[in-house]
């Protein structure tokens, strides 16, 4: 049981007073967490007689207590300590809820305190919680703990209650503490790194600091500008200006975009343009931030640019065709030698009348506000009337001034653009036509770079133009068609045209579809190749209503077959029934000879043979007949394996040529596709003619589409069918022949069907 020294009551709380004057004294000097979690402890040791002493801290978004500090345990341990302050079963949530200190009295049986905790912190029988308030906000959790069941007296609370905020004030000014020293670092980093000028100085204009990019600037070291004042850089002729800036910094007020003209220690000269704030100590400006941006940069470039202008003014106003030169009222009254060969018009014809005579009247109104516009200038486009009445697009720029008499005048500079205008329309014709294609219309470099997409690309392949511009065209063919692409390209490049051809390509979300490409070189009109053009049209329907058609005719010409084919699979079929049926009499009768033979034997072996047993198997032997069995039977099994075997072959005949497999080229066996259609077609030919195959066996693969090819060869075997036929009659005049060879030449095959129809 945990005891307490009596101490007399007058001394007791003079001692208190004692350790709590020194506990804030000693937080009053501390400026970190550790050291504050430090005194505290000891002090709550001195006053609480506390086993074990925790602090902990909220987190900045204030959703969960993290330990900080604690004695009597492993701190660093306690240091990862996290209590969720939004669960409900927690006596720091009530304490939090209620402001106040919180007593667990018997921490293993209280129902507040979680399970892990219990186990984690078993050493602790009761526990005293205070939150640390400040101000309205709880900023943590100050918690003794104590190795016994204890109960806490009020002054015990009212002890710890004054620890609490005591603490709670130190860890406040901790904080704002270290926010200041952050601020001051970051303006420090500021102050160092910032490219701009920044400076402060006294109301007398002395320097007072100024940062490295001031210092190089000037020349000088920190020590040597504090010698300085501000006159002593000043170079400027606006001191009138300056003295106005430095009587509003008295009177409080910023200054804002001052340019100031300085000297530095060489006797460069800069220019800098100024934002001043004036600073105050006591309510008396005492000192001035000076905040600078260089502009001896763009200072001499206005100037550059100034001189620009004087000098090359009248070159530029007076580099196009025509010239004229107008009154406010739009009147000629200066127009140069060449508007004979642009409007037709001699100069002297149209002195003294006004332009607008010769303006489209639908562009009058523009001519009009562009040659009042206030700012004395004015450009743009309109129509003007040649003297044969054809109207000519003119581009125009002018400029107002006023001559030394005071008349207002304006120069207009204008030429002939009319060809460039058709071209445009022209131009623009042809892109509407572009982008309206329901086809793809691709630009692209001779190495198959994308520079040009149209909507109907965008709409067969779902990339927009910002997608594809600049990426190879190959990024549109499926990786098997790479070589195809780099084909076409050669193609290309030797000036070859590639006209519809058809082929595979992928679109954005991974769908392939077929496509006909028509490819060709674009040329300017001295013939230089400029790019390529890809056309690109979507035939994947068109494939599939061809697919549709194909698998239609194809299944035409099973169905034409399937009569044959089912007879065919008949004949074999009736004498493998037979010959099932002799098999299963005569193996009755071969079953009754072995059980009589089983019989006998069975008697020899216990001596009790008898005659009419020997007699029984003589019957049976008799009945068997097995000198005709052993002829038959091996015949009729034969012949049921031959049948079998016929009814395999045409049915993996029937199944290959009808489930050819893909739609794509593949490496294909022509000679056993041949044979396969040979099978299947049997009822057409063998009543008329004598089929003949002569394949060749070094016969490589050869890509093709096996369902076409199937077709093909089945057409020309049913064609050589009839003709022999048209001559044999039903085959009563003999049979004709067809013959089917296969060879390889060099790089090609070659397939001959002949027949003697």
């Amino acid at each position: 049981m945990h005891t307490v020294r009596k101490i007399p009551h007058k001394n007791r709380r003079k001692q208190e007073l004692e350790i709590l004057y020194q506990l804030a004294h000693d937080l009053a000097r501390s400026s970190d967490t550790r050291a504050i979690a430090e005194h505290l402890f000891a002090r709550t040791q001195s006053l609480l007689s506390a086993n074990y002493g925790f602090l902990m801290l909220t987190s900045a978004a204030g959703r969960e207590l993290r330990g900080v500090a604690a004695y009597g345990v492993d701190s660093e341990v306690f240091r990862q300590e996290r209590i969720d302050l939004r669960e409900e079963l927690a006596p720091v949530v009530l304490a939090f809820q209620k402001k106040q200190p919180v007593v667990v009295t018997d921490v293993a049986r209280n129902p507040l305190v979680s399970e892990r905790l219990r186990k984690d912190y078993h050493f602790v029988k009761s526990a005293w919680l205070v939150p640390l308030m400040s101000g309205k906000s709880t900023v943590g959790a100050f918690m003794v703990g104590y190795a016994s069941q204890r109960e806490a007296t009020p002054e015990e609370l009212r002890l710890l209650q004054l620890l609490g905020d005591e603490a709670a004030l130190a860890l406040e000014r901790a904080r704002l503490t270290e926010e200041l020293r952050d601020r001051e670092q970051r303006l420090e980093a500021i102050f160092a790194a910032s490219p701009d000028y920044i400076y402060l100085t006294d109301i007398d204009g002395n320097l007072l600091d100024a940062n490295p990019a001031l210092l190089k600037r000037v020349g000088l070291s920190l020590e040597q500008i504090q010698q300085k004042n501000f006159a002593d850089f000043f170079a400027g002729d606006n001191l009138a200006e300056v003295s106005q800036a430095v009587a509003k910094l008295m009177g409080e007020q910023e200054v804002r975009g001052l340019e100031v003209r300085a000297r530095d220690s060489q006797g460069g000269i800069f220019e800098y343009e100024v934002n001043a704030v004036p600073l105050q100590n006591h309510g008396a400006v005492t000192t001035v931030l000076n905040l600078a941006r260089d502009i001896t940069a763009r200072k001499r470039a206005e100037e550059a640019l100034r001189a620009s202008e004087e000098r090359y003014r009248a070159i530029v106003e007076n580099m196009y065709d025509l010239i004229c030169e107008l009154t406010r009222s739009a009147q000629y009254v200066y127009l140069s030698p060449n508007y004979p060969e642009v409007l037709g018009y001699e100069p002297s014809e149209l002195l003294g009348r006004t332009a607008f005579e010769l303006i489209h009247p639908d562009d009058l109104p523009a001519v009009v506000a562009a040659l009042n516009n206030p700012s004395g200038q004015g450009q743009g486009t309109f129509r003007a009337r040649h003297k044969n009445g054809e109207w000519r697009w003119i581009e125009s720029a002018g400029k107002a001034y006023h001559t030394a008499r005071g008349e207002w005048r304006a120069v207009i500079v204008s030429r002939d653009i009319t060809t460039r205008k058709r071209a445009e329309e022209a131009l623009g014709q042809l892109a509407a036509i572009v982008e309206s294609s329901e086809d793809a219309i691709i630009g692209k470099t001779l190495d198959g770079l994308i520079v040009s997409w149209n909507a109907g690309a965008q709409r067969i392949y779902g990339y927009t133009a910002e997608e594809v511009k600049g990426h190879p065209v190959a990024m549109l063919a499926p990786p098997e068609r790479l070589d195809e692409v780099l084909q076409i390209r050669e193609r290309t490049k030797r000036g070859e045209r590639v006209n519809h051809y058809e082929t595979v390509r992928v679109r954005k979300d991974g769908k392939q579809i077929h496509v006909s490409l028509s490819i060709s070189l674009i040329k300017d009109a001295a013939g230089k190749i400029m790019g390529v053009s890809e056309i690109v049209r979507d035939i994947t329907e068109r494939k599939h209503l061809e697919a549709q058609l194909a698998l239609a005719r194809k299944l035409e010409a099973i169905g034409q077959l399937a009569a044959g084919i089912a007879h065919e699979i008949n004949t074999p079929m009736q004498y493998v029934g037979d010959n099932t049926r002799f098999l299963q009499d005569a193996f009755q009768d071969l079953e009754k000879l072995l059980k009589s033979n089983t019989r006998l034997l069975a008697a020899s072996k216990t001596g009790t043979v008898t005659p009419e047993l020997v007699t029984q198997l003589e019957a049976a032997a008799a009945e068997a007949d097995l000198a005709y069995l052993s002829v038959e039977t091996p015949k009729a099994i034969w012949q049921s394996l031959e049948g079998i075997e016929r009814v395999t072959k045409i049915v993996q005949a029937m199944k290959e040529f009808s489930h050819p497999g893909t739609e794509e080229k593949v490496e294909t066996d022509l000679n056993r596709a041949i044979d396969t259609t040979i099978t299947v077609a049997r009822n057409e030919w063998k009543y008329v003619a004598e089929m003949l195959t002569d394949f060749d066996p070094a016969l490589p693969p050869v890509p093709c589409l096996p369902g076409d090819f199937n077709q093909v060869i089945l057409n020309l075997i049913v064609n050589a069918s009839h003709a022999i036929a048209a001559v044999v009659g039903e085959g009563s005049q003999g049979k004709g022949t067809i013959t089917v060879s296969t060879r390889h030449e060099g790089d090609w095959v070659e397939i001959r069907v002949r027949d003697t129809g």
